[in-house]
Parts: C-alpha cells; sequence; structure tokens
C-alpha cells in the first residue's frame, strides 16, 4: 500500500491488519518486566499467620470443660461409696475432707481454665485487630464457678449417681456457656445478641435455682445462710451485669445490692413451714425479681412503670403459688 513515500510504522501495520493476520506486539524493555513481575507479586494477599492464643483458645476451652466435667463426676461418684451418718446437715452426710478437697480442685480448674481460654481469646483478637484491649475486670470465671460450686453442693446434699450426672452436666455447660456468650456479645448482628442474652440468662438462673435451694435445704444456721446465699447470688447477678457498660466499682455495688435483697428474703423464707425444693423456687423468684430490675437499669440506665410491673407482677404471683402449694 502506497502512503505518499512514507514507511509504514508498525502502529500503521497494526491498524490495517485484518483479523486473520498476526502482529506481534511490540516488545517490551526486560527491565520493565521485572518490575511489573515485582508489582504483580506484591500486590498479592500475604499470609497472615494467626496467633497461637487463637488456635489455643478452643482447645483451652474444651479442655477446662471437660477436665471440670470429670472432677465433679468424680466427686459425685466418691460421695456415693460413704456410708451417709446421722449428721443434722443433710451435706456433710455423706462427705469428709477428701470430698471437700476434690471439689475445691474442680471449682479452681473451672474457674481458671475457663479465665485463661477468655483472655487467649482475646488477646488473639486484638494481635488480628479485631477487637480492643479491655480494660475491665475479667469475669468469664463467674459463671463456671458459680455451677461448679452449686453441683459440689447438690452432690454433697444427696450424693447419687444421677445427681452427680446433673452436676458434671450443669459445670461442662456453664464452661461453654461462658465462653460462647461473649463471644456473641461481641457480634454485631442483633439475632446473634438476643441468642447469647437468652442462653446466658437461661444458665444463670438455672444455677441460681440448684445453688439457692441446695443451701435452703441444708438449713444451715440463719447466718451463714444469709451469707452464702449473698456472696453467690452477688456473684450471678455480677455475671449478668457483665454486658452492661458499667464501671468495676459500680457494678460490685449493685451486685452486693442484689445480694442483700436475696440474703434477706432467705433468713425470712428459711423461717416458713417448707423444705427442699419450694424454698428454693422462692429464692430464685427474688433472685430473679432483683436482678432483672438490676440488669435492666444497667443497659436501659431506666426503669419504666411496665418493667417494675413486670417484674414485681411475676414475682408476686410466683410467691403466691408457693405459699399455697406451701399449705
Amino acid at each position: 500500500m502506497q502512503d505518499h513515500g512514507r514507511r509504514l510504522q508498525p502502529e500503521d501495520r497494526r491498524d490495517e491488519a485484518t483479523d486473520d493476520e498476526f502482529v506481534a506486539p511490540d516488545p517490551v524493555p526486560v527491565g520493565e518486566i521485572d518490575r511489573d513481575s515485582d508489582a504483580e507479586r506484591g500486590s498479592e494477599p500475604e499470609l497472615v499467620r494467626l496467633p497461637s492464643t487463637v488456635a489455643h483458645q478452643p482447645i483451652s476451652g474444651v479442655v477446662a470443660a471437660a477436665v471440670a466435667g470429670i472432677l465433679v463426676l468424680a466427686v459425685g461418684l466418691y460421695a456415693t461409696t460413704r456410708t451417709p451418718t446421722d449428721d443434722t446437715i443433710p451435706m456433710f452426710r455423706a462427705t469428709d475432707l477428701i470430698f471437700w478437697v476434690l471439689g475445691a480442685v474442680a471449682i479452681a480448674v473451672a474457674t481458671i481454665g475457663t479465665q485463661f481460654a477468655e483472655l487467649s481469646a482475646r488477646s488473639g483478637a486484638v494481635a488480628l485487630g479485631q477487637a480492643t484491649q479491655g480494660r475491665g475486670t475479667p469475669l468469664a470465671w463467674v459463671l463456671p464457678g458459680c455451677a461448679t460450686l452449686a453441683s459440689v453442693l447438690l452432690i454433697a446434699t444427696w450424693h447419687n449417681v444421677p445427681v452427680a450426672l446433673i452436676g458434671a452436666i450443669l459445670t461442662v455447660v456453664s464452661v461453654v456457656v461462658a465462653l460462647l456468650v461473649r463471644d456473641l456479645f461481641d457480634d454485631l448482628t442483633d439475632s446473634a445478641v438476643r441468642v447469647a442474652v437468652l442462653v446466658h440468662g437461661v444458665t444463670i438462673h438455672l444455677v441460681a435455682f440448684i445453688g439457692l435451694a441446695t443451701l435452703y435445704h441444708n438449713k444451715l444456721p440463719a447466718w451463714l445462710t444469709a451469707l452464702l446465699v449473698a456472696v453467690f447470688a452477688g456473684l450471678l447477678i455480677v455475671e449478668a451485669l457483665g454486658r452492661a457498660p458499667l464501671r468495676d466499682v459500680h457494678r460490685i455495688g449493685m451486685a452486693a445490692l442484689g445480694g442483700l435483697v436475696v440474703a434477706q428474703a432467705a433468713v425470712v423464707i428459711e423461717r416458713w413451714p417448707t423444705w427442699g425444693w419450694t424454698g428454693g423456687i422462692a429464692l430464685l423468684v427474688t433472685f430473679f425479681v432483683a436482678n432483672g430490675l438490676l440488669v435492666t437499669w444497667a443497659v436501659t440506665r431506666n426503669v419504666a412503670r411496665r418493667d417494675v410491673g413486670y417484674y414485681a407482677g411475676l414475682g408476686a404471683i410466683g410467691l403466691a403459688m408457693i405459699a399455697l402449694f406451701a399449705l
């Protein structure tokens, strides 16, 4: 083709090339190829190695739950081998120093193991930039500690195989719930938070019922019952207030107030002409009302009339039904 005597350039030939013709691209200097390859390699995502705490957290949580459950079961089986005595307090009829030492070890394993797993998960999340370092007091140990204590007291009072199984299951569930709900509380979805609140609340009240009913059933001296009930109920209220944006001193103060209310009710209910689970249900109703009002105020910073009516109404109905059944 003629182009007025001008030599065709490569770009002219590419423009005039037909679909069946192949035109080689212009050569690229070797240095540019190397730079482009380096840039492409640099743009590829790098593999991030997870901190060891993230990998160890599920393992440590499972191990803590399993070991604590096995220890509680061993405590229960040991109690079944003992010959009951004529002690007036049921929890001392089939127990000895070995029983209480094993029970203390089970409580220590449940509390320390759960808290270690929670701190490992938190530090791993901070290392990955998924969370900020918390400044509050670690509270993951509270629910497993109370549940294991309630299980040990339950076994000491009734000391049979079914009760030992119930105590072991309660211990394992409490460890799992204590770790699981804290992950769900950090979730941004409303459905996950609602599930966590429901599971958390049910577990707390189940542990409260078993622990408070067992303490009531043993009919300890009034001052000792009040002290144990105040500490036990107060710790569970601390756990329930864990998701509320409170300072530690305010959380502990509110929990102490709730524990004192339940303890005062325990002294009154202990003079009731009833025995066993009925008194435990009455203490559970008192705990439900006190805990519900405190958590409502801590989360919303307000207690509306409908909240007072809801908790007070349910509490009054529950106590009235218990009083009728106790006649």
